[in-house]
């Protein structure tokens, strides 16, 4: 079997933060349910609705029979298409540029150090998406909005976040709720917090929003 050229996906949420995702498995499934490879939490996004495979010797994109589409540099994919660097990717309100990976390009980082600082009970992996809570690494993959939300808190290091800071570096300004915001927090705290119904990492904030236990900042 042919070696996988390995390629990533630069992508950009609508609040404008940045985030790399590996294509380095055969096949990569993208959509809504908690279910795909890259999970997107978005009503305009299918439970299932794309995937990008290896082919011969180049990543392929296929609309999953999706609702509103699949595009490629602006124009919608009629099944499937090839994928050429620097080729534009929108998903719903969600837009990522393929890009293959050079050997120089691997430890590309798109986050400040502070986001996997020793000490800090929860640390997370800018490059792989991994998170390790107490040393241990998380067994299960987080959404994009979920990986948003705890790579920012973790960047804040422990201070409190208002609710609005987090909305808007999430989903962009205008565009949440609270409801939308408490129930990322549920859905976060379930994969992360070893009893979501008494949180000790994740902790809420009366009145004002959140931030995520740290050493200091008690």
């Amino acid at each position: 079997m042919a070696q996988i050229e390995k390629a990533k996906l630069l992508i950009r949420t609508p609040a404008g933060r940045s985030f790399e995702f590996l294509l380095d498995a055969p096949v990569t499934t993208i959509g809504r349910s908690a279910d795909c490879d890259l999970t997107l939490e978005n009503a305009y996004v299918s439970r299932r609705h794309a995937r990008i495979e290896y082919v011969g010797d180049k990543h392929v994109v296929a609309d999953e029979n999706s609702k509103n589409g699949v595009f490629v540099s602006g124009k919608r994919i009629a099944k499937t298409q090839a994928l050429a660097p620097g080729d534009e990717i929108q998903i719903g309100d969600v837009l990522m540029v393929y890009s293959p990976v050079r050997a120089e390009d691997e430890s590309t980082q798109l986050y400040p150090d502070a986001f996997i600082a020793e000490g800090a009970p929860i640390r997370v992996d800018p490059s792989t998406w991994e998170v390790w809570v107490e040393g241990r690494k998380l067994g299960v993959r987080l959404s994009l909005q979920e990986f948003a939300l705890l790579s920012f808190l973790c960047g804040r290091g422990g201070h409190i976040c208002a609710r609005d800071e987090l909305g808007d570096a999430v989903w962009g300004e205008g565009n949440w709720d609270l409801n939308m915001l408490h129930r990322l927090v549920h859905r976060l705290r379930e994969k992360v917090e070893p009893d979501s119904t008494h949180p000790r990492y994740v902790v809420n904030v009366p009145g004002v929003g959140y931030r995520l236990h740290s050493p200091g900042c008690d």
